[in-house]
């Protein structure tokens, strides 16, 4: 004998069904929004979706002409669903919250270990504070989003790295004896390929003024203050400024030749390639200072003992500044720390400059 069916499970069909189309429903619907949002910044209007699709389907009677356009915009948002962006900003919370110190040493742009070319692409993925994590997570994610909905994880990809490579090799250059770290670069990478987009589509953009005016003004201002506080103020500030400026370079020459050009001119084609010729230049500055001049740079250690090497780049650093004493007596709360500081004083006898120095 068969049991009778039950009622309960009966009735939880429609209802579970309901539920995850209304949630269907929300997600394409929010999709969209999302995608419009990004043609709008991003593309010229005649390169939009929906004005594609309604000139496409001018002799088609109204009600086939829309489900026809929702249908080939929600494809189109589909297909450019920001993967890259989301996957490098949750890779960076990850690091930051199990990676701890160990991870920072491995990543980061080590002086004493120029010749572990990984690091001049992982620093991207350790940061020193929360607020430097969500600082970068977010502006990447305001200024990424947007353009890899339209241009492609591919792309996007591409100019990011771009940026944090050529950050990296910026600071080898400029502050060649400095531990670096974040995703500023990368950052400042994607800042700088709105500036590309708006200059290569330039004929094609729609308030093409009004954009590149915010976009100059809050890079001056961003720039005015780094130098007002600098120069005038006479902070001393943490940030590094060769990787800003590399990155953001970088960025700027990727993005012009990787972004799409949707009606390239004569003068877009002259514009490549003087980038390109001062792109050749650059490489082969920073390769020739990198190899020939070894008294440039810290000497190399050819050891894993990443913490140590740390350790007695701090003192050095900060032996001869007004919170030294401040440090010292952080650094006897910490037994790692403390050891090192013995072993100093073991080593030198007193701490003096030039002990400090040969040490």
């Amino acid at each position: 004998m068969e049991d009778d069916p039950d009622p309960t499970e009966q009735c939880k069909t429609p209802a579970t069904t309901s539920s995850s189309q209304r949630l269907r429903t929300m997600l394409r619907q929010n999709s969209k929004k999302i995608g419009t949002m990004a043609e709008n910044v991003v593309l010229p209007m005649h390169k939009r979706s929906i004005k594609r699709t309604r000139d496409e389907v001018d002799a088609i009677d109204l009600e086939n002409q829309v489900a026809l356009t929702e249908k080939q915009e929600s494809q189109i948002i589909q297909k450019k669903f920001p993967i890259f962006i989301i996957t490098v900003s949750v890779l960076q919370v990850l690091v930051f919250v199990y990676g701890g110190e160990s991870a920072w040493l491995m990543f980061c742009y080590d002086p004493f270990r120029r010749y572990e070319i990984w690091r001049y692409l992982t620093e991207m993925l350790v940061h020193i504070s929360l607020s430097h994590l969500l600082g970068n997570v977010i502006f990447q994610l305001i200024l990424g989003l947007l353009l890899e909905i339209v241009h492609h994880w591919q792309r996007i990809g591409a100019i990011y790295m771009a940026g944090v490579l050529g950050g990296a090799l910026a600071v080898t250059v400029l502050e060649p004896k400095v531990y670096s770290m974040g995703a500023s670069a990368g950052v400042y990478g994607l800042l700088m390929a709105h500036l590309a987009t708006i200059i290569i589509n330039w004929d094609q953009m729609d308030g093409k003024c009004c954009r590149l005016f915010w976009l100059l003004a809050y890079i001056g201002l961003d720039v005015g203050l780094t130098v007002y506080s600098q120069l005038y103020l006479k902070l001393h500030s943490k940030v590094s400024h060769s990787g800003h400026f590399g990155g953001a370079l970088a960025g700027f020459i990727a993005a012009v030749f990787i972004l799409r050009n949707f009606e390239k001119l004569a003068w877009e084609k002259q514009f490549q390639k003087i980038l390109a010729i001062i792109t050749v230049i650059l490489l082969l500055i920073v390769v020739i200072i990198n190899i020939s001049f070894p008294s440039y740079y810290f000497p190399s250690e050819f050891n894993f003992d990443y913490s140590e090497t740390f350790m007695r780049y701090l003192f050095k650093s900060i032996y001869n500044s007004p919170d030294w004493s401040e440090y010292e007596a952080s650094c006897i709360k910490d037994p790692e720390c403390q050891a090192l500081l013995q072993q100093f004083k073991n080593e030198t006898g007193d701490f003096t400059k030039e002990k400090i120095g040969e040490w």
